[in-house]
């Protein structure tokens, strides 16, 4: 799954992402600025296609879905606030059968001519979408929320089941704090920094100058979602991203590294795993506990090494 702040152009990065070797299953976009009514470009074997811009015409999201082993349906949209929510069923999320509720955001720079007068509103009615998603699926979350947070804690401080993440940038912003409180709040945890794979600390917006170096995007997940996310992958050197001064952000789920053997294997403890710390240290300790979340020995350690991405792409286990 694909994240791009495409500043506009969101045609020209579509088509950079229709002509990639490896096509991602699902493409978020954000400032597409578009106008009400603008229907997004469409492109040879397109899936199904959501748009929400704003009425103003800054920002607005969109959601390109190309993953034919799964369907996607609209679920929520909220124009004015950038937020569009898309229902995806047949991916793995949590226990199985589970749909995924992935929301795409946008909140503009603080000051600046689109972000909210109350920006604790804004963030108020993304907890209830995220509260409703968490009711009926998994949610994740895909966006620019121009939000630095440092390498700040994102979650309670009495729960000592979190490793600290890493991350390029030390900055906290305002939008950052409303971020952090969101997660240590509702259960989402950010993918950036903690996830393994090529630079998933790095910084993702340059500026027009080119010389920033801020983390704004992120993929924010839900607790259930964890033990499906296998990397991501922060790369300003993509196609799409040529387009823009953010970088391309991948996030890639396992298809079939849990979901058929969770129903039939027998529970395995985080003592028979035997994996190297590596393959599992972004897994939750509570995470490991519980039934549904048990690993079957040997799958994700293959499925986080490099070496077998195109091997295990080739075979379909993979939901990119």
């Amino acid at each position: 799954m694909a994240l791009l702040n495409c500043q506009g152009q969101p045609g020209p990065a579509l088509a950079e992402f229709g002509a990639a070797r490896q096509r991602p299953a699902g493409i978020a976009l954000v400032e597409t600025w578009q106008a009400a009514g603008d229907a997004l470009p469409v492109l040879p074997r397109v899936g199904t296609a959501f748009s929400a811009p704003r009425p103003d015409g800054r920002g607005g999201v969109a959601y390109v879905h190309w993953d034919r082993s799964s369907t996607a349906t609209l679920w929520r949209s909220r124009p004015a606030d950038g937020v569009l929510w898309v229902r995806l069923d047949g991916v793995p999320a949590g226990s199985v059968g589970t749909p995924l509720l992935l929301g795409v955001c946008y909140l503009p720079p603080a000051g600046s001519p689109g972000c909210p007068r109350d920006v604790s509103s804004w963030w108020a009615a993304l907890a209830a979408d995220w509260d409703a998603a968490s009711a009926v699926g998994t949610p994740l979350l895909a966006g620019d929320f121009n939000a630095r947070t440092g390498r700040e804690p994102d979650w309670p401080a009495d729960d000592e089941s979190w490793a600290p993440r890493h991350s390029s940038d030390a900055t906290v912003n305002p939008h950052g704090r409303h971020l952090l409180q969101f997660c240590c709040s509702h259960g989402g945890r950010l993918c950036n920094g903690r996830l393994p794979g090529r630079k998933s600390a790095a910084a993702t917006s340059f500026g027009v100058s080119a010389r920033g170096r801020a983390v704004v995007d992120y993929f924010v997940a839900g607790s259930g979602l964890w033990p499906w996310l296998l990397r991501l992958r922060v790369t300003a050197g993509h196609p799409a991203a040529q387009l823009s001064d953010h970088a391309t952000l991948l996030l890639t789920l396992a298809r079939r590294p849990l979901g058929a053997a969770l129903a039939t294997a027998p529970p395995i403890t985080p003592t028979q795993l035997q994996l190297p710390v590596s393959a599992v240290s972004h897994l939750a300790t509570h995470a490991l506990r519980r039934p549904q979340f048990q690993l079957v020995k040997g799958q994700v350690e293959e499925a986080r090494s490099e070496e077998h991405t195109s091997e295990l792409q080739s075979h379909s286990d993979l939901v990119c």
